[in-house]
């Protein structure tokens, strides 16, 4: 499913990643029932990042994360919903609790987008 995200870049929501992330148990938290956020989550991206990192065999790739925080349905904790993009195709998808200090552990690289207060 091709996108446009906050900054207007295309991207591709693919369809594996849905199936890996089902597969995959849920913990606490449950982030199979965020997937229908998806497509929120890059179109209204409260952040994106470019982040280093390498392949398998050693080679040097990007990746864009994007983040979007969430209110817990029925309660009022906040998770941050975090999707990961390489050459445009999505790659991850987690959340965790918000808080700062975690959202700084994730945040690295070269802020390319933060949403305006």
């Amino acid at each position: 499913m091709p996108l446009t995200d906050a900054r207007g870049d295309g991207v591709v929501l693919a369809g594996r990643t849905f199936g890996h992330v089902l597969d995959k148990a849920d913990g606490a938290l449950g982030r199979g029932r965020y997937l229908p956020t998806a497509p929120q989550v890059i179109e209204e991206a409260d952040e994106i990042w470019l982040v280093p990192g390498a392949t398998p065999d050693g080679r040097i790739s990007l990746r864009r994360r994007y983040f979007k925080g969430f209110v817990v349905p029925g309660s009022v904790d906040q998770v941050q919903v975090m999707a990961e993009f390489q050459r445009g195709v999505w790659e991850g998808f987690n959340l965790s609790p918000i808080s700062e200090r975690r959202a700084d552990q994730l945040r690295e690289g070269l802020l390319l987008y933060r949403r305006q207060p």
